[in-house]
């Protein structure tokens, strides 16, 4: 056997090995299925993320790098997403790359995504929202028992947002949307009296006034749906002074699309 060949079956004894060892240590690089990932990744909590949809749109909007608008099915807070996390590695993203979003699986829950789990954004697809939040997070939820398919997440999701109504808190604190502004503190107050400090309340500033207006809130649970501490709040989440918690269509943000 001449020097090149030899080379060539050298290597490739060589490459075979590596692959023995990475496949050994590093399963989940090949095999995506639900029990290799869970070597990778380990969900300890969830975030719920809920917006108010007027908050929101008001500071988009002023931005300009989006088109909000709030369809005429919106009546309430809304959710952006139901988020697996670690306290390791906070939220944890794309854990099954095979896993990809199939509208036709939650076709029956079109008429309840659309009023309360909404693209916000007039300048993408309805479906958006939902394929990235799926693709995202609900592929690191299916690590939890009960959320393995995409009808669980979506489903557990929405109920989720029922049975946290940030609408439903503030009111029982006598605090409603109107034209008027409140004390930040009495917003944040009114979450944390009835959930601990199991809130992240977030508001958004914009305009040359320097407008506050309360854009959404967050709530920590177990993977058995009780509200725990929030190992983090960032500094978004940071409401001080006066902050606005108007109407839908105060704005006018309310639009069909």
């Amino acid at each position: 056997m001449n020097f090149v060949p030899r080379l060539c079956v050298t290597i490739l004894i060589y490459l075979c090995a590596i692959n023995l060892v990475c496949a050994r240590w590093f399963p989940w690089e090949e095999d995506t299925n639900v029990e290799s990932v869970n070597r990778k990744y380990h969900v300890d909590y969830f975030v719920l993320a809920m917006e108010w949809p007027e908050g929101t749109c008001e500071y988009i909007n002023s931005t300009h790098k989006h088109t909000c608008v709030i369809s005429d099915k919106v009546n309430g807070w809304v959710l952006h997403g139901l988020w697996p996390s670690s306290f390791d590695h906070k939220f944890l993203q794309y854990c099954n790359h095979s896993s990809k979003f199939d509208f036709h699986k939650i076709e029956n829950m079109r008429a309840d995504l659309l009023k309360y789990w909404p693209n916000l954004f007039k300048d993408s697809s309805k479906y958006f929202l939902w394929k990235h939040e799926y693709e995202k997070h609900g592929t690191c939820a299916a690590l939890v028992p009960g959320y393995e398919t995409e009808k669980e997440y979506f489903s557990n999701a929405m109920k989720l947002l029922h049975n946290f109504d940030p609408a439903r808190l503030l009111a029982e604190k006598k605090i409603v949307p109107r034209e008027d502004s409140y004390d930040s503190e009495v917003v944040i107050n009114a979450f944390k009296s009835q959930l601990g400090d199991g809130v992240c309340t977030q508001c958004s500033r914009y305009g040359t006034h320097d407008t506050q207006v309360l854009t959404g809130l967050e709530i920590c649970l177990s993977k058995d749906l009780k509200v725990i501490t929030c190992p983090h709040c960032g500094s978004k989440y940071n409401c001080d002074g006066d902050v606005y918690y108007h109407p839908l269509n105060f704005n006018g943000s309310k639009l069909l699309h």
